[in-house]
């Protein structure tokens, strides 16, 4: 490992299959998830798979993160629009976000799961992800586009 930095090992399971955490997070100090289903544009197909991997499956990483004793921090990558004033508001972008199977609904319901949990937990909310650097980085307020036209 680089100076400073402790060595890293990454671990594979289901999150669909909640029977397959506890033995996967045997030995692991921290969680980064950044899970999310792959949008088919099949209305139902989406649905279930938002509920199935971005709800479900992050809240029984959650509780098998609790059942482990997780002694570090569970880092859930979520999504700009997942909060409950994005969803009171009911932007255009949030109805174009949340039309892919309702993933911010699922979201929104997974990071509250998270917040009530006995974990040592930090959600952050991305925008667009895009290949090119963008320069540095930065910080806003919750749900908020920043340098952008939207909404």
């Amino acid at each position: 490992a680089e100076a400073g930095l402790a060595a890293r090992t990454a671990v594979e399971a289901d999150v669909t299959v909640p029977a397959t955490l506890d033995l996967a997070l045997r030995r692991i100090d921290d969680i980064v998830c950044d899970i999310g289903f792959v949008p088919t544009f099949d209305s139902e197909a989406d649905r279930r798979a938002a509920l199935a991997v971005d709800r479900d499956g992050v809240i029984a990483l959650v509780e098998a993160a609790e059942r482990a004793k997780l002694p570090g921090r569970f880092v859930l990558v979520s999504s700009l629009l997942a909060g409950e004033v994005a969803a009171r508001d009911k932007t255009t972008s949030y109805r174009m976000l949340n039309g892919l199977g309702g993933v911010l609904d699922a979201k929104r319901v997974s990071e509250a799961r998270l917040r009530e949990s006995t974990l040592d937990w930090t959600i952050l909310r991305p925008g667009v992800f895009v290949d090119a650097p963008q320069g540095g980085l930065v910080v806003g307020g919750e749900d908020r586009f920043l340098s952008t036209s939207a909404d």
